[in-house]
């Protein structure tokens, strides 16, 4: 740079003065722009710098905020799953969680009682299967010690197994009285057991009343049956009347009476006439069983006291209505030896064409498996 008086050119670049006469200088277009650009980058790079360093800075927080959040979601959603009883998928959510957070302890200790929690579930299955086995002493002796464990622990994770081992505390002593039940065989005498049971809690009680009844049921109606076999009529509806008063909306105790009186209206009308027709139903019987009644279904399931309980549906496919039906059948374990011989009636008691029935039986304490299968189906028509 030259000043234009003096001719002096040791001047420092963009000066307003020389320093050699004094007088003010004078920047050509090219100088006055360079002047001017190097003014404002003073003010504009560390607005640059700020504005480049705010923007790093809220997109950092903006990422931590959404992964903050996604572990808070994975968590509720770990605590839900685990209050329905879904620890696998529970711990699923509770290691995604911990993989976004690894210094989350909250979450860490959560996915611990809950790995804690289906511990005890595994215990609490375990007792299940002594009930259903009638291991009543053993499963007694593990619900007092799980209970103990587990006993003082407030959270929610808890509640859910207290309650689970409750109920099997409830099953505990209703098995046991069941045992009880399964040495009876009259109606009288679990009429009186009916009575003991007012010293159980009310949900013990139902369940209790429940067992009885149903045994009740069944030796009424095999007992009834056993006397319309032999055409013991009045006998038959004093057994169904007896246990119509322990249970008097029992669909099928109604079905059976109404059989009962069917049958023995026909015999005192017409015996003779009956026999006869029965003897021709019977020779028929073997050609058109396919053809008049078609099985829809049988069903067997074991219940937590090892009870088999069959039932099953049955179609009337002929063009006649058909009634008195009974179904003969055999009950075996799962290797093929034979527990039970016997047959029990179909309700309704009259069958028209195209129309459904059920059937029922009970097989008490197998405590596993077995096969039900129909040996015969007897019916009549008019």
């Amino acid at each position: 740079m030259q000043c234009h008086y003096c001719g002096e050119r040791e001047i420092e670049k963009f000066s307003n003065y020389c320093p050699h006469c004094g007088n003010k200088l004078f920047l050509n277009d090219r100088d006055r722009k360079l002047y001017r650009l190097s003014k404002r980058s003073l003010y504009i790079l560390p607005a640059a710098s700020f504005v480049l360093v705010s923007s790093l800075l809220f997109a950092v927080y903006e990422h931590e905020a959404a992964k903050n959040e996604e572990v808070v979601k994975l968590q509720k959603k770990a605590e839900q799953s685990a209050l329905a009883g879904e620890y696998n998928k529970a711990l699923q959510y509770a290691e995604k969680g911990i993989h976004l957070r690894s210094g989350y302890d909250v979450l860490k200790q959560e996915k611990e009682l809950i790995m804690l929690i289906q511990e005890y579930n595994q215990d609490l299955e375990q007792i299940k299967e002594h009930i259903q086995k009638s291991n009543y002493d053993q499963a007694s002796t593990e619900i007092d010690l799980l209970t103990r464990i587990i006993s003082g622990h407030t959270s929610p994770l808890y509640s859910r197994l207290q309650s689970e081992l409750s109920k099997a505390d409830m099953n505990v002593t209703v098995g046991e009285i069941k045992e009880q039940i399964n040495e009876l065989n009259s109606i009288d005498q679990l009429a009186e057991k009916l009575k003991e049971v007012t010293v159980l809690d009310a949900a013990e009680a139902d369940i209790v009343k429940e067992q009885i009844k149903s045994k009740m049921v069944m030796i009424g109606s095999l007992n009834a049956e056993e006397d319309l076999t032999q055409k013991q009529f009045n006998s038959a509806i004093l057994i169904v009347d007896k246990a119509l008063q322990y249970d008097g909306d029992n669909e099928k105790l109604l079905s059976l009476k109404d059989k009962i009186l069917s049958e023995k209206t026909a015999f005192e009308q017409a015996e003779q006439k009956r026999i006869e027709r029965a003897v021709t139903a019977a020779k028929e019987e073997k050609r058109l069983k396919d053809e008049a009644v078609k099985v829809l279904e049988t069903k067997v399931t074991v219940d937590e006291f090892g009870d088999a309980k069959t039932s099953g549906k049955i179609k009337n496919t002929s063009k006649s209505a058909i009634h008195s039906i009974t179904v003969q059948f055999t009950v075996s374990d799962k290797d093929g030896k034979e527990i039970e011989r016997g047959k029990t009636n179909v309700y309704p008691n009259e069958l028209k064409p195209g129309k459904e029935a059920a059937f029922e039986h009970i097989t008490y304490g197998v405590n596993d498996e077995v096969v039900f299968t129909i040996e015969n189906i007897i019916w009549y028509q008019d």
